[in-house]
């Protein structure tokens, strides 16, 4: 697979207020990163409070960043849950809405069984989307470290 991002795309911060996404803010926040010259940007990671969203809000957040963009540059989506079936239940959403080039996503967090089924994880995911498959490494938070080697055959 050949990806359509090269350069920086970064996490993007979701602002909130009174427990509302704060649209306004996003907009600026987007708009700036642009301005700034940036390759691409990556809605609903860590950063972005996806672990902390209804699936509503998720899809509010797209929606506007989607909005906001306007294709001007290249747009991630986190997918990131507990395990696979909610996984693929996200990016089918993503999907729906559109706009986005591709999704990211950790391995599975709650039911933790070892580099076999993590590589079975993202396999079942990428069966399960045309869009491009990224895997976000944070062990911190999901207990689990995706080796160099898983990496490369996931890769080829």
């Amino acid at each position: 697979m050949s990806s359509t991002i090269r350069g920086v795309v970064p996490p993007l911060a979701i602002p909130l207020k009174d427990g509302e996404l704060d649209v306004p803010s996003l907009e600026r926040h987007i708009n700036r990163m642009i301005d700034a010259g940036l390759d691409g940007l990556f809605v609903s990671g860590s950063t972005g409070e996806v672990a902390f969203s209804t699936a509503e809000r998720r899809a509010q957040i797209q929606r506007e960043a989607v909005r906001i963009v306007d294709g001007r540059i290249p747009l991630l989506v986190g997918v990131i849950d507990t395990e696979t079936e909610r996984v693929i239940e996200n990016i089918k959403a993503v999907e729906d809405i559109g706009g986005a080039i591709g999704v990211v996503a950790t391995a599975p967090f709650y039911a933790l069984g070892g580099e076999t089924e993590v590589e079975r994880h993202f396999r079942l995911l990428k069966e399960n989307t045309s869009l491009e498959l990224w895997a976000y490494d944070i062990p911190v938070c999901v207990h689990t470290k995706l080796s160099p080697d898983l990496l490369m055959r996931l890769g080829r």
